[in-house]
Formats: C-alpha cells, sequence, structure tokens
C-alpha cells in the first residue's frame, strides 16, 4: 500500500490525510517530526500491532515509504520536519469523532462493544499509556440508540514515552489512573471483564511480541538492545498487571456493588 495524493491536515497536529491506492483515507504520522517526539511513530506501532493481535478496536495500522516529491508538497507546520521516506498509516475512521465533541449523546446509547472497554483499561496500563484523553477515543455514532468506540493515539506510552531508551523502560512506569475515559469506562464493565481482559494480555505469546518489535523498521532508529529492553519492559509488565488493576481500581474507589 503506498499514499497517492495529500488530502489535507488533520486538526491541529502534525499528523496529515492521505489517500492511499487501496482507496481509502489514512492518518500518516511522520517519524521525527518534532526532536522531542523521537519515539512517536515507534510507539503508535508497536501498540497499534499489539492491539491488533489483541482484537482491539484500533485503526488497521501500515508502514508506509512516501517519496520526497509527495512529502514537498505538504505544508509544514512551524517547528516541525518531514524527513525520510519511511512513515506510519493508521486508517482513518471514517464517521467516528472525539468523545468529548459528543460527552452529551453517549449516556442514554448501547455501547455495541462495552467489554472491550475494559480491555481498552487493561491494554493503557500494560503499556503505561499516559494520553487517553477524551480526544483519544473515537466514538462512532451508529444511530440514535447505538454507539461503538475505536481506541486512537498510543504515541505517549511506556516509560520515558516520547524519549524513552534503555535507561527509562526500567524505571517504574508513570500512570494517569485519573483520565475521565477512565472514570467513564469504569462505570460500564464488571470486576470480572476486567480479569479477563488482563488474561487475554497475559496468554499473548512472548514470540508474537518479539515479531512486532523485530518488525520496527530500521529507519527509525530503534538499535537491538532498545528492543530487547522493551520486550523485557512489556514482559515484566504484563505479569504486574493484577496488581496495577487492583491499584487502579483502588484509586477510584470501585465498588461493582
Amino acid at each position: 500500500m503506498k499514499p497517492i495524493r495529500y488530502l489535507g491536515v488533520l486538526g491541529e497536529d502534525y499528523a496529515r490525510l492521505f489517500l492511499c491506492d487501496d482507496g481509502h483515507p489514512y492518518v500518516v504520522k511522520f517519524y521525527r517530526v518534532k526532536h522531542y517526539r523521537k519515539r512517536e511513530v515507534v510507539n503508535e506501532y508497536v501498540a497499534g500491532r499489539l492491539a491488533t493481535k489483541l482484537h482491539l478496536p484500533v485503526s488497521t495500522i501500515q508502514i508506509v515509504n512516501i517519496p520526497q516529491e509527495l512529502l514537498s508538497t505538504i505544508p509544514r507546520v512551524k517547528g516541525s520536519r518531514l524527513q525520510g521516506t519511511v512513515h506510519l498509516a493508521l486508517r482513518f475512521i471514517e464517521g467516528a469523532l472525539p468523545y468529548k465533541e459528543v460527552e452529551r449523546e453517549v449516556s442514554n446509547r448501547i455501547i455495541t462493544n462495552r467489554c472491550q472497554l475494559a480491555d481498552l483499561i487493561a491494554f493503557d496500563l500494560w503499556i503505561a499509556n499516559m494520553d487517553r484523553s477524551r480526544s483519544n477515543l473515537l466514538i462512532h455514532l451508529k444511530d440514535r440508540d447505538r454507539l461503538s468506540f475505536h481506541m486512537i493515539d498510543h504515541g505517549k506510552c511506556f516509560p520515558g514515552d516520547y524519549l524513552w531508551n534503555e535507561s527509562t523502560l526500567i524505571e517504574p512506569p508513570k500512570y494517569r489512573f485519573d483520565m475521565p475515559i477512565y472514570k467513564w469506562a469504569l462505570n460500564q464493565i464488571t470486576r470480572d471483564e476486567l480479569t479477563r481482559s488482563i488474561q487475554k494480555i497475559c496468554s499473548l505469546h512472548d514470540t508474537d511480541i518479539v515479531e512486532i518489535l523485530n518488525e520496527i523498521p530500521d529507519e527509525w532508529e530503534v538499535s537491538e538492545k532498545e528492543r530487547h529492553a522493551l520486550f523485557s519492559y512489556l514482559k515484566m509488565n504484563r505479569g504486574h498487571l493484577p496488581e496495577i488493576v487492583e491499584s487502579f481500581l483502588s484509586f477510584h474507589t470501585y465498588d461493582e456493588t
């Protein structure tokens, strides 16, 4: 798959919308668009591939090559840069809006993928996602009675987020238990569903994780030692997930009764 036409800016971020040769629009995120966002597309790629393995509601994710002549047609955001040709593309979810824009319309609808809200919480805690804001959950209002949700934007995860390295990955992860999305999600699920979500993550084979890390493009400058360090973090934090979830529930004074 390859981008064939630039469509425009997406919001106020550094992402851009392209039409690709499969006939669908994709959100393209660029490697090192800002110096302090070195790991952003790496994190997006790893988290997106892990989420796909776990059958979570995320966009189709692709690595794309964009020739320089097409890159040269893209307006720059002040302070940003577009370099290299290997970037990340995520299928644009048409008809979906950020949670913050439809918050008032959510409460009275049936969530068709409701049980996956438990998966969202467990997954975010596993990868130490620091940015599950109300902008980073998309809501598709199917009709007057039903909706579904989609997880987006996983660029700020793992200890060290945009600038993680071997040293930061052995530090205790930081968590954002207080994000409003989690409070909303907790009101829709049961403890048993959270337990099953933990089990789903724990059942993911080490070989699946290694495969994903090995397929990070060399152009994104992740060394073998750094890939190994990220694998070690994912394996270690997966083992701690039951205790992390308990801390999360205690923070929210969760009581299923």
